[in-house]
């Protein structure tokens, strides 16, 4: 799935941006035929690459690794590597084990913890810095299944950012979505509000199964349309949760993992 090496986004569908990996100053645009070319030139090199070489001792690298299992060196940033190879899930894959996922990055904190550079040179103390903020966004993006579609999709050169705002063709869809978003803010009962939550999340899980179909069958315009279908739904989701707890007094409505990214990342950019 991964024809382009494309790994520098955000949680917010909005912001999402296209580029060499951990380079946020140079944006390109994986629209055109010679970035295409150009960008597939760059996986196929990087897919062949058997690895490089720690710059402390020399030992061989395998790809994915942040830090040499030889002498322990942080390494400098890899921009041949996308989110999926930095916490070690199975390349392209929108169905991963998030407790795996978890893990790996409880693992990876642990490796490029502050504590354990503070005797090392500023040199690798910069590297275990920006290693760390790029664990950080590859976790929150590939942990949330939202987020994650909305990736593998910049990984294929296409701009998830546009699709997130695209239209909704189905016309029955579209129309639920509506009549439930005029309900939600008409409605003070708390038990129609939880109606409408509980029959969203069911939407949405219909949803993650059409996406996890389509990524593995390569149906990429299938899965453009699941994932404009399941923005919506989590903006619905963030409605409803939003104003449960200020009515029933509860503070235990937990939105799903992507409406909880989502609000999140709209919070940051008030």
């Amino acid at each position: 799935m991964r024809n382009h090496r494309c790994s520098i986004l955000t949680v917010d569908h909005e912001h999402y941006q296209t580029g060499r990996h951990y380079q946020t100053s140079s944006n390109i645009s994986t629209s055109s035929s010679s970035s295409s070319s150009s960008e597939t030139s760059n996986h196929t090199q990087a897919a062949h690459d058997p690895g490089s070489a720690c710059w402390g001792c020399s030992a061989p690298l395998p790809r994915g690794n942040l830090v040499c299992s030889s002498c322990h060196r942080v390494q400098p940033v890899n921009n041949q590597l996308d989110y999926f190879d930095v916490m070690g899930m199975p390349p392209g894959n929108f169905d991963i084990e998030t407790a795996t996922l978890d893990t790996r990055y409880k693992a990876l904190q642990w490796q490029l913890h502050p504590d354990l550079s503070a005797h090392k040179p500023a040199s690798e103390k910069a590297y275990s810095a920006e290693q760390s903020m790029v664990v950080n966004m590859a976790y929150s993006v590939l942990r949330t299944p939202l987020s994650r579609a909305n990736y593998m999709l910049t990984l294929q050169g296409i701009k998830a950012g546009d699709n997130a705002e695209g239209t909704i063709m189905d016309p029955e869809l579209l129309m639920e979505v509506m009549d439930a978003r005029e309900e939600v803010e008409a409605t003070e009962d708390v038990q129609a509000l939880r109606h409408i939550l509980n029959g969203n999340r069911a939407s949405q899980q219909v949803l993650l199964a059409e996406l996890s179909r389509a990524f593995a069958q390569r149906q990429l315009t299938e899965v453009v349309t699941a994932v404009t279908k399941l923005t919506y739904l989590v903006r619905l989701e963030e409605e409803v949760v939003g104003k449960l707890p200020s009515l029933d007094g509860l503070s235990t409505v937990t939105p799903t993992p992507a409406a909880a990214a989502t609000a999140e990342q709209a919070r940051r950019h008030r």
